[in-house]
């Protein structure tokens, strides 16, 4: 392989990488923004995985409880900052 070939291919790994870098970026900002919007401990069955005990929770016990609340709540000040 001649310098210039190796210098192009480390150009387009260099390249791919940059892409899939901000793809994940991407994905990271848009799981940011779902967290805030959405109870994190609510399973797409409506489940709830909290153990610490919820408002919201309809129900059963901790393995068969399901989620009554909205889950649009906003989240705290605390929850937004990490």
């Amino acid at each position: 392989m001649t310098a210039h070939a190796g210098a192009e291919r480390q150009r387009a790994v260099d390249h791919a990488l940059e892409d899939m870098r901000q793809a994940l970026l991407e994905i990271g900002a848009s799981i940011d923004e779902a967290n805030k919007d959405r109870c994190p401990y609510r399973m797409a069955d409506e489940t709830c995985t909290f153990e610490g005990g919820c408002r919201n929770r309809k129900g059963g016990n901790a393995e068969n409880a399901i989620c009554g609340g909205d889950h649009l709540l906003p989240a705290t000040e605390k929850e937004q900052s990490g």
